[in-house]
């Protein structure tokens, strides 16, 4: 039996794009649109989880979460979280800190872990390989459609 699902390396979607004379810039833009929509539940679901943990003081957090998407030759990868240094504290948010002290001794309290990227990673992992395959499909169909 086939599965449904079939992830490829790299270097077998490098030889589809070029079976389809793609050049190297539409390639990696789909490459990059199909990265950043399999992440997109990720980001969505940590959205909701730190929304409906009541710690969200200037919205900086919320309006930094995202993804970010590299394709170089050879090479593509994707990351999911925190994009600027204005979410700089996301890793004291999700994990929580311990009681905190400066130098000078004074005191700085201690965070909560909420945990609201983590959950949102475990629930979405499964789904990562069916949303590639289903936005790699979009994303070919309409640049076919634009192209030939």
């Amino acid at each position: 039996m086939q599965p449904d699902v079939k992830i490829l390396s790299l270097k077998e979607v490098d030889k589809i794009f070029d079976g389809l004379l793609l050049t190297n810039k539409e390639g990696a833009g789909i490459k990059r649109a199909v990265l950043r929509d399999s992440l997109r539940g990720i980001i969505k679901d940590a959205k909701a989880n730190l929304q409906s943990s009541g710690h969200i003081k200037t919205g900086n957090l919320l309006k930094s979460l995202g993804v970010i998407t590299k394709v170089r030759k050879g090479t593509a990868y994707a990351a999911a979280g925190a994009r600027n240094p204005k979410g700089s504290h996301f890793h004291l948010v999700n994990s929580g800190t311990d009681n905190r002290t400066t130098a000078t001794g004074a005191n700085r309290g201690s965070v909560d872990p909420v945990g609201f990227f983590d959950s949102a990673v475990i629930s979405n992992m499964s789904r990562i390989p069916e949303a590639m395959q289903a936005s790699f499909e979009k994303r070919m169909a309409a640049f076919m459609t634009k192209k030939y």
